[in-house]
C-alpha cells in the first residue's frame, strides 16, 4: 500500500527509492517483487535505524524535493502535486513544508492533526508535521548534512529545529494528504 500511494501520485516526475533496512521478515522479497512490477531504485541499509536508511535515500536521489514515507503510512494521490503548488504560489524561497495529516490509531478512529504555525511551539509540543506529511528540499538536508543517526525518536523534530537554526524556511500545507497508521509493536 506505501509503494502504491506514490506509484499513483498524480505529479508526474517522480523518483521512487526504497530501502530496506535490515528487516528480519520477507520485506526485501517483496520490494524486489514490486520493483519488477513498478520499476523503482532498491537498496538495502545495513546501518540500524531509520535515519540511516533516510540519509541513504538523500545520497541516491536525484530529487530536487524529498518526500520520507514509512511502511505504515499513505500518501493520497495529490499529496506531492498539491505541495509543489504551494511552492510555486508561495512568496518565500521555501526549504520545507509543514502538513497536516490524518492518524488512524490501533482501533482504526481516524483523526485530523494541523500543525502549529508557531515553529517553536510547533517544535517543543511535537505539533509542526511528521516525517511523512512533510516535504524538505534536497539541497536544504544536504547543507545540514541530512538526519542524526544518533536519534532513536524524534528525528523529524531535531532535523527541523537544526533547519530552523539554519534559517531554511517553510510554509504551512492545512489539508491533510497523508495517512499515518499507528501499529500495535515495532513503532518509534
Amino acid at each position: 500500500e506505501c509503494v502504491e500511494s506514490v506509484i499513483n501520485q498524480d505529479y508526474e516526475f517522480i523518483e521512487l527509492i526504497c530501502i530496506d533496512n535490515s528487516s528480519c521478515d520477507n520485506t526485501y522479497q517483496k520490494l524486489t517483487e514490486l520493483k519488477s512490477k513498478y520499476s523503482f531504485k532498491l537498496f538495502q541499509c545495513t546501518l540500524p535505524g531509520a535515519n540511516n536508511a533516510r540519509n541513504l535515500g538523500i545520497k541516491k536521489s536525484s530529487g530536487f524535493w524529498l518526500q520520507f514515507l514509512d511502511a505504515d503510512d499513505i500518501l493520497y494521490p495529490s499529496k506531492i502535486s498539491h505541495q509543489v503548488k504551494l511552492i510555486n504560489n508561495s512568496k518565500i524561497d521555501v526549504d520545507f513544508i509543514v502538513a497536516s495529516r490524518f492518524h488512524k490509531d490501533l482501533k482504526q478512529n481516524i483523526k485530523t492533526v494541523i500543525p502549529s504555525n508557531n515553529k517553536f511551539i510547533g517544535i517543543l509540543e511535537s505539533n509542526f508535521g511528521i516525517t511523512s506529511s512533510n516535504l524538505f528540499k534536497s539541497k536544504s538536508l544536504i547543507k545540514l548534512k541530512g538526519w542524526d543517526v544518533n536519534l532513536k525518536s524524534s528525528q523529524e523534530y531535531n532535523l527541523m529545529f537544526r533547519m530552523i537554526q539554519n534559517k531554511c524556511e517553510f510554509i504551512l500545507d492545512l489539508k491533510p494528504l497523508t495517512l499515518i497508521r499507528e501499529r500495535g509493536f515495532g513503532q518509534i
